[in-house]
């Protein structure tokens, strides 16, 4: 009995080792396995260099190919940057056209306006023997002054009515002969002084009518010069008038005259004593137009 009993232990001792082997040698299979199973995934994830050999005829059509469609790209590109020229041209050429065109118009329409309105021009200007004053010392200022009276015949030249017209003169003397650096100042003060006389009231001139003459009194005054030295006599005229019965918008004729230079002696013509003034005549032989604007 005790033999029987020792080799059943021994037997389920066996079996015992057998079982722990067992479990050892799938242990180590699931072991070995997942190494296998992380090498793969390792290996996966790295990159795989492919080379691809190609023969000569392949290799020489890819890049026919390839330098074929660099080609077409370049094309497309610069077909694009002539596009954006040509339009940025085009732009260039419109914006100057409508320019011109506006220009055009606007000439178009100051022409017909001028062929519409009226036009007045100064005739042969008359100036009436002047007089020149000297006021020697107090209690008047001393100064020299030259009055003479201006004619000037006035003719509408326009194919419409010229209406709130009006003239005025300013103007001074020089010793010299040049003409002096004040002729603007001079014909800006005369046609101030039309421009406000022609909002007022003012005349009309029919086209073609008679002439209408305005004759004008001016005195011109200038700080004392001796007589003698007085070499000629400037006068700027201003002609003030409107086109439509408006004053908002008046047209000028403007007239720049002067004496002929004065080579002689002065004569004296009386004398008054309160205030004290000396009046003289000058050898003024002739006297001419400088220049004429009209607006």
């Amino acid at each position: 009995m005790g033999l029987i009993r020792l080799r059943a232990e021994l037997r389920a001792i066996r079996d015992a080792i057998d079982e722990l082997r067992h479990a050892i040698k799938q242990h180590s299979e699931t072991i070995h396995t997942a190494q296998e199973a992380e090498e793969r995934s390792r290996r996966s994830r790295q990159p795989v260099p492919v080379v691809i050999a190609l023969d000569d005829k392949t290799a020489r059509d890819a890049q026919a190919e390839y330098d074929r469609q660099y080609r077409t790209q370049q094309s497309i590109r610069n077909w694009a940057r002539g596009g954006v020229f040509a339009a940025i041209i085009y732009a260039a050429i419109a914006v100057f056209q409508w320019g011109e065109m506006r220009t055009q118009t606007k000439q178009v329409a100051k022409q017909f306006e001028a062929q519409q309105r009226p036009w007045i021009s100064g005739g042969e200007i008359e100036f009436k023997q002047p007089e020149f004053l000297v006021y020697p010392d107090n209690p008047m200022p001393a100064k020299t002054q030259v009055n003479v009276t201006v004619e000037i015949p006035t003719k509408n030249f326009g194919v419409a009515p010229a209406f709130h017209v009006d003239v005025e003169l300013s103007g001074t003397m020089t010793k010299q002969i040049a003409g002096p650096q004040t002729m603007d100042t001079m014909m800006e003060l005369a046609c101030h002084l039309a421009d406000g006389n022609s909002k007022q009231g003012g005349g009309a001139l029919f086209p073609n009518s008679t002439p209408t003459k305005f004759e004008i009194p001016v005195a011109l005054g200038v700080p004392f010069i001796e007589v003698t030295e007085v070499r000629r006599v400037w006068i700027t005229i201003c002609i003030a008038y409107s086109s439509n019965g408006s004053t908002e918008r008046l047209h000028h004729t403007k007239i720049w005259a002067a004496s002929w230079p004065i080579d002689g002696q002065p004569t004296e013509i009386r004398r008054s004593t309160r205030p004290k003034v000396i009046y003289y005549t000058l050898p003024i032989t002739q006297w001419g137009v400088v220049k004429t604007e009209a607006d």
